[in-house]
This record gives structure tokens, sequence and C-alpha cells, in this order.
């Protein structure tokens, strides 16, 4: 069965070759880049108690000369918390899978007080910012990094069995006749709405975990074993 990953570099590094050693085809095709806002300025959030981290982008754009050593930080995603961790952060809460809205019930029930640093990119969305807003706590947005696309390369001119989509950034870099033509992998609810709008069809993984993503594609290579002999 042929896969195409198409996350960025800094996530789920050896998810191609555990795929390989189970018997898929893999290409990695990366559909979007992330580059860290030149210059930073992190005194409007310094004096925030909590820094929420949305990705693993968001945790390299503000590794620098320390700044997250000891800090009091939550992390969306066990590969954000591992990211953080090799900072030397304190990471005091982390979720592992649900959405938005789930984080923010999980993470307000620590009682945090005011104000809270949201830290994420420029294409990230409002949805967690303003469900802790809804509590009537302060929330300081700082876009750390920016995303950029790169095009769907035309040497993956293989058959596309699967293609594991990570974010909705990469959901609008897919050309339409190839989604159709293929299996989409979502990988979380906010990922596969964006799929949807696109007005295509996808199985979602529920938690942003590679064991996640490997259940989804080995039950996708299991149905289409079945289809071919039946």
């Amino acid at each position: 069965m042929n896969v195409v990953l198409t996350h960025s570099n800094n996530r789920f590094e050896n998810l191609q070759t555990i795929l390989e050693q189970r018997g898929f085809s893999v290409v990695h095709h990366p559909l979007i880049r992330t580059q860290a806002v030149p210059n930073l300025n992190l005194e409007p959030i310094l004096d925030c108690e909590w820094w929420l981290f949305t990705s693993v982008a968001a945790v390299e754009a503000l590794n620098v000369s320390g700044v997250l050593s000891g800090r009091k930080v939550a992390a969306v995603g066990v590969a954000t918390a591992q990211a953080l961790r090799r900072t030397q952060a304190d990471v005091a809460f982390m979720a592992v899978g649900g959405n938005s809205q789930s984080f923010a019930k999980e993470f307000l029930a620590h009682k945090p007080s005011s104000p809270i640093a949201v830290i994420g990119g420029d294409h990230s969305l409002m949805t967690l910012s303003n469900y802790i807003r809804a509590a009537n706590l302060e929330v300081r947005f700082l876009e750390a990094y920016r995303t950029f696309s790169n095009s769907w390369d035309y040497f993956i001119n293989c058959e596309h069995h699967a293609i594991v989509l990570m974010s909705p950034s990469a959901v609008n870099v897919i050309p339409d006749h190839v989604a159709r033509a293929a299996d989409l992998v979502a990988l979380g609810q906010t990922t596969a709405d964006s799929i949807l709008a696109r007005g295509w069809t996808c199985v979602v993984a529920q938690k942003p975990e590679m064991a996640a993503v490997i259940e989804v594609l080995e039950a996708l290579k299991d149905r289409r074993g079945n289809a071919r002999f039946n």
C-alpha cells in the first residue's frame, strides 16, 4: 500500500521507517514549512504564569537563550510536550487527544491565573484562546512562527492509496483530483473539518500520536486487501 506523509520535518521523525518496516511503500513530502518570527518580542507574555504551546514549531521558535527553562507550560500533544521537555521547561499540563474545547476544559480545571500566553503561528486558529477567554481569563496570543506552503510535487507519480494530513494548512495544498482518488487520513478533528469543508472524505486519527496514525493506515491496508480478494 502506497502512503504519502505530508508532515513537516520536525514531527514524527520515525514514522516513515516504522511504516516501511510494516510493509508500506512510503513517500515523505512535507507540504508546509515553518519559520520563526525574527527578533520576536516576548515582553507582552513575560508576566504570564502559564505559556500554552500548540505545536512543536511554537516550541522551536521560542527555544532561545534559555527562555523556556523553568517555565510552567502546557502542551497540545505528545510531540509538543517532548519538545518542551528537551528545553528543560516544566510541562505542568499536557492534553493528548480531543479538541480545543476539551483541552480548554481540562486546562481550566487547574484554575490558572490570568493572563495566559498562547504561543502559535500565523495560521493558528483562535478556538483555544476563545474558549479560555470565555472563562473570563485574559489571553495573550503570541505569533511565534509563520507557515509557508510547498507545492504538491508531481514527482510523486505513484498511485496514492493514502495521504496523511496533519494540519489544515497541508489540506489546502492538495489538488482536488488527488484528494478524491486517495484515502485521506486526518490527524485530529480540526484537520478533518478542513478536509470535509473541501467536500472530501477522510478517516480521523483521533490522537496526535504515531500509534494512532499507524492504526488507521493498518486498517485501511486490511480493507484494501479484503476488497482485492473478495
